[in-house]
């Protein structure tokens, strides 16, 4: 959210419009306008405005795609006495999409349809004591296929001295039904799911962040994330297959960080991440296409970063990063080396050369 006690008064408007000749004569063009006002209403409470519009258009012999969405947010900001922070806000987007297909058989029906979505908000951040901060908070959002889904969150964090804090978080979140999801079909091949629901998770997250010394800093954060009713092809009693929510199950994993400051002149930073999944299947689920639907990722990943001021006006930049194999598709691990030097000619002007491996 804004700083109200720096911005006054805001005015954004910006835009874009596009047009482009693609192979396979597929024409794509589009453009969009966004607008934000944001105002500081008094020293502890400030408000921001911003509307949306955006369209796109995708012409292939025999596919047309149409997208038209406008979306229109608001919240207000204001401090309640020394130990609440409180947001207010809501949010209305309003989709029109039209597809058609004449070289398969796979369709939308309806060939147009239009999905609302809107929802309302708060949030507080109350301070507990001077060290310890309690946030809370809920969406209530609704739209057109799933109606009411609510969105609460709740986080606590403890600064323990000067440069140490700690943090936990629970939060639920959900992915709504698109048009792919309920209205896709293809005779005698997949039948359309009127009843396919949301997508949840509830995620649970704590972790560390400190600064043991002056030119060291390090995050240590895991998580464990409970998945609910997820996408996955269902196989009906004719044979036919259809999206269903049939799919459950786990993530969990730890993310760590670290900078060291060498020399004035030289840092290093580092980060390795860890992710396990462990996702199950439900009576009447399908395997086919699997694997798009639970995700290929690496169970671990690594990175290790350099960055020097040879001089005043000569930097030089290296990394390396580690990836472990995927499975599905298998793509083997595999280590990544880049580095770049640059120099600031003028104050005007840089040159750099880049390399990567």
């Amino acid at each position: 959210r804004p700083d109200w006690h720096r911005d006054i008064d805001s005015v954004t408007l910006q835009g874009d419009f596009f047009r482009n000749s693609l192979a396979s004569s597929t024409q794509v063009e589009g453009g969009n306008i966004l607008g934000r006002w944001t105002r500081r209403l008094s020293e502890t409470s400030g408000v921001e405005l911003q509307g949306y519009y955006d369209r796109v258009e995708r012409l292939t012999p025999g596919v047309t795609d149409r997208l038209e969405t406008f979306d229109i947010a608001g919240q207000y900001n204001v401090r309640l006495g020394a130990s609440h922070d409180l947001v207010l806000g809501g949010g209305f987007r309003n989709s029109v999409e039209e597809f058609t297909n004449t070289v398969n058989s796979f369709v939308l029906r309806p060939e147009e349809d239009t999905v609302r979505l809107g929802n309302i908000f708060v949030q507080d951040s109350i301070a507990l004591h001077e060290d310890v901060t309690l946030t809370l908070g809920n969406k209530f959002e609704h739209n057109s296929h799933t109606g009411l889904e609510l969105m609460p969150n709740a986080r606590l964090a403890w600064r323990i001295t000067d440069s140490t804090m700690l943090w936990s978080a629970v939060s639920r979140a959900v992915r709504t039904p698109s048009r792919f999801d309920r209205d896709l079909q293809a005779t005698g091949i997949l039948d359309p799911a009127d009843d396919f629901k949301s997508e949840t998770v509830i995620a649970y997250e704590a972790g560390i962040r400190t600064q043991p010394t002056d030119v060291t800093s390090l995050s240590v954060s895991v998580f464990y994330n409970d998945y609910d009713d997820l996408r996955v092809l269902g196989t009906a009693p004719s044979g036919r297959l259809f999206f269903s929510n049939r799919m459950h199950g786990t993530t969990y994993g730890v993310e760590t960080w670290g900078d060291y400051r060498v020399r004035d002149w030289w840092r290093l930073s580092a980060g390795f991440t860890y992710l396990d999944k462990d996702l199950k299947l439900e009576p009447g689920a399908s395997t086919t296409a699997l694997d798009q639907h639970q995700g290929n990722d690496p169970d671990y990943q690594a990175s290790l970063r350099s960055s020097m001021d040879i001089t005043k006006d000569v930097d030089w930049d290296i990394g390396i990063r580690f990836v472990d194999n995927l499975t599905r598709p298998v793509v083997p691990g595999y280590v990544a080396l880049d580095t770049r030097i640059g120099w600031d000619v003028t104050e005007n002007i840089e040159v750099s050369l880049a390399g990567f491996n």
